[in-house]
């Protein structure tokens, strides 16, 4: 029996092989990676439209009892986002409002939606990183 013949007959990968797969999984990985992080970046602006609606509301009950809107958070119950990944402000004049919320945290990566604002007529508007009108947030 020929030792060499025998020895071919063993199965397994060759390292060529395994790079290739190894050079595949990463070239998914490369494409994958940045649209998941785009994916969750997308599903936290909710966070900023859910603070906004909250903070709305509690102008609006504000006013209902006093004929004037506030800049006071401790008036309206405070301001924050329910997950916390966007600051709120407030400016207010007797008749008018508007709520801002500002990108923090890790959703600071999102470059396209960096800050969403919404009117006491209920006009809504956000930006991007640049500062310019994006139509794509809401």
């Amino acid at each position: 029996m020929n030792h060499f013949n025998s020895r071919r007959s063993i199965g397994g990968f060759s390292l060529i092989e395994l790079l290739i797969v190894v050079a595949v999984i990463a070239l998914l990985g490369s494409i994958a990676f940045p649209a998941y992080q785009e994916s969750i970046q997308k599903s936290r602006r909710s966070d900023a439209k859910i603070a906004l609606v909250q903070a709305a509301a509690s102008e609006e009950r504000w006013f209902t009892g006093n004929n004037a809107y506030t800049s006071s958070a401790t008036n309206i119950g405070g301001l924050f986002s329910p997950e916390g990944y966007y600051d709120v402000s407030v400016i207010a004049g007797t008749l008018t409002y508007t709520i801002t919320v500002t990108a923090n945290g890790s959703q600071l990566d999102d470059t396209d939606c960096k800050t969403f604002s919404i009117t006491q007529t209920g006009l809504k508007s956000s930006t991007d990183s640049g500062g310019s009108a994006s139509s794509e947030c809401w």
